[in-house]
């Protein structure tokens, strides 16, 4: 089936016709990720209909297009069209009729798109994360979110940084960045290694999110669980930073584990 942008108007169907064009150019996921330079991971949530390239990423969208064959510039104005209406419809992914605030629950992934008035505070994390990258210096690659409960933490970072690492914030030229989020911190020791790169001439990088790591500190001292989730956290992959969300009120339990204190 040919690829049409003229029948675009959810960002589920700019997905599948994203997909029509590039399978009918035989070309997969891994080889435009090469020849674009954009996280695997990302290409993945375009083609999908998951996310939609925004403002920013429009140089990259229009890379896209290019490398699956749209090299006229009347069809590329089309295609940049029907993006716009995808991302100005309700496609029952996020209606316009939902309220902006999920109530007493924390925002999700899902609720990026409406995450507002946190740049600021995202932006802060990540410049963070940059910093532990380049030199882990004695935290060994890990940050601590610290506040009150309530005040927000589970949001800024499934909502705010989350997205933006999986849309490619913390990339560089030969650097891609994957992203898990671990919402037992119990479970932190069953987190894989990174794993070796996939041939695309990127080195692999990981970011794994802890929510409520509280919940760790609250076990029982000789529990097996305890022992291996900080175990985890006093030596992590060399290929991964950590931010830990953790309730300030906990900051003394925190404080007396050798695995956090740094």
């Amino acid at each position: 089936m040919d690829a049409t942008p003229d029948q675009v108007r959810t960002r589920a169907d700019l997905g599948r016709e994203l997909t029509a064009l590039r399978v009918g150019r035989g070309i997969s996921l891994r080889q435009l990720a090469r020849g674009t330079g954009a996280p695997l991971a990302t290409l993945g949530d375009y083609f999908s209909g998951r996310h939609l390239p925004g403002p920013a990423q429009l140089e990259l969208y229009r890379s896209i297009l290019a490398a699956c064959g749209v090299t006229d510039p009347a069809e590329g104005d089309a295609w940049i069209e029907a993006l716009r209406r995808a991302r100005l419809s309700s496609d029952g992914r996020l209606p316009k009729s939902v309220a902006p605030y999920p109530g007493l629950r924390p925002f999700g992934e899902d609720d990026h798109e409406r995450f507002f008035g946190r740049a600021a505070a995202t932006g802060d994390v990540l410049d963070r994360l940059r910093g532990l990258a380049a030199e882990p210096g004695p935290s060994r690659g890990m940050l601590l979110l610290v506040g009150p409960s309530g005040s927000g933490k589970s949001s800024l970072l499934a909502a705010g940084v989350a997205p933006a690492v999986r849309a490619g914030a913390l990339d560089t030229p030969g650097v891609r960045w994957e992203c898990t989020l671990v919402r037992d911190p119990a479970r932190l020791a069953a987190v894989a290694p990174v794993a070796a790169p996939d041939g695309g001439g990127f080195t692999v990088r990981r970011l794994v999110i802890v929510d409520q790591l509280e919940d760790v500190l609250a076990l029982p001292p000789g529990s097996g669980a305890r022992q291996a989730a900080l175990a985890y956290l006093a030596d992590p992959d060399p290929a991964t930073v950590v931010v830990a969300a953790v309730r300030a009120d906990f900051v003394p339990a925190a404080t007396a584990e050798p695995a956090l204190l740094p």
